[in-house]
């Protein structure tokens, strides 16, 4: 980078602020008393003496450029020191990026000591992360070494005849692509695919046992497909349960389509389907009938906290690892909640409403 020195004052004054003619002026390596390379243009290509001399007016008769930031001390042509005189002047980048005049601190990361630089390191590490993993890349993707690591990095991959572990059932040493996505450090899924067929495989701590996707035969149950047992194909369903189950963790049972008409004070269960016990459990009304002001598809929480008396309300509770729980108030218009643009309370009609409930480990 370039750097145009600017002078603060324009010219050499003395401390009575009378021009000193014949002053000598030098630049010096910051910190130090070594001259400093200057220059007459941005390009650095003519070399200026160094110190330069001021006219009968004070003024140096020409613009100087440097490739670094420079001190300068300044003297009458007696060799005093001019007061004034022994500052860092301003520098004006003219070429390069102002960011590099910018000092960084230097880390065991981003060894770097200006800002530009630094910049352009970590764009740098993000990219070659980016390649690593196969994503965003415009060449081949990188090339699996085993399907049975498990400390596979999450990203996209190809594979070959070299490939070792363990092949979906019915697969020769052939070639193809791998998608391979992590919900944590121990859990995740690969999806492989070769010329005929897509395979599933959960990772659970150790990985799970391969599912080709698609076509007639051995369908997975949900319940196979959510725990990574059996050896059945999978579907898009089976194959969203178990992405669900290995990473989001997440369910969602009812789509709020159909009437929510409770039995007063029944008790519901649900089958979660998780792999193991709710710490989050919410429940949502959906409007499919216009009531209390609300448009169809408005949805409301909630809440889990009864009336004292249990006129109204629920109870969700759970006392064993695979179903949720309520439990209705006796009152046949069992939920209360203020109306769509007011405080004004209102009892829903439960034939105009849909129950939602979400379980989240």
């Amino acid at each position: 980078m370039t750097n145009q020195i600017v002078l603060s004052p324009p010219r050499v004054l003395d401390a009575n602020g009378a021009p000193v003619a014949n002053a000598t002026v030098n630049f010096y390596l910051p910190g130090t008393t070594t001259p400093a390379a200057i220059y007459s243009d941005a390009a650095l290509s003519v070399a200026l003496a160094n110190p330069q001399v001021t006219n009968s007016a004070g003024f140096l008769t020409t613009g100087v450029y440097s490739a670094s930031a420079v001190d300068v001390v300044a003297y009458t042509s007696g060799g005093a020191t001019i007061t004034g005189y022994t500052f860092r002047p301003a520098a004006v980048p003219v070429s390069g990026s102002a960011a590099e005049a910018i000092t960084f601190a230097a880390t065991a990361e981003i060894p770097q000591t200006n800002v530009q630089a630094a910049i352009e390191s970590v764009v740098d590490r993000i990219d070659a992360q980016i390649g690593v993993s196969g994503w965003g890349v415009a060449t081949a993707s990188p090339l699996l070494t085993s399907w049975d690591g498990a400390s596979i990095a999450g990203g996209a991959y190809r594979w070959d005849d070299t490939l070792g572990g363990a092949y979906p059932t019915g697969w020769s040493a052939d070639s193809g692509a791998a998608v391979f996505a992590r919900g944590s450090a121990t859990t995740g899924f690969m999806l492989a695919a070769n010329d005929e067929s897509i395979a599933f495989r959960p990772l659970a701590g150790s990985w799970g046992t391969w599912r080709e996707i698609a076509h007639d035969g051995r369908i997975a149950s949900n319940a196979d497909a959510q725990t990574g047992t059996g050896n059945g194909y999978m579907t898009a369903t089976t194959t969203k349960l178990a992405i669900e189950a290995q990473v989001n963790t997440r369910r969602r049972v009812g789509s709020g389509a159909t009437p929510f008409e409770p039995t007063p004070g029944s008790l519901i269960e649900w089958a979660h389907g998780l792999p193991s016990r709710p710490v989050l459990v919410q429940l949502r009304l959906r409007c499919i009938t216009t009531d209390g002001g609300y448009a169809v598809g408005d949805e409301v929480f909630i809440s889990n906290t009864p009336k004292s008396d249990f006129s109204r309300g629920h109870t969700v509770y759970i006392d064993n690892d695979t179903h949720v729980k309520v439990r209705i108030s006796s009152d046949s218009t069992p939920f209360e909640f203020c109306q769509k643009g007011s405080a004004t309370i209102f009892y829903p009609d439960t034939t105009k409403w849909g129950l939602i409930i979400t379980a989240q480990v």
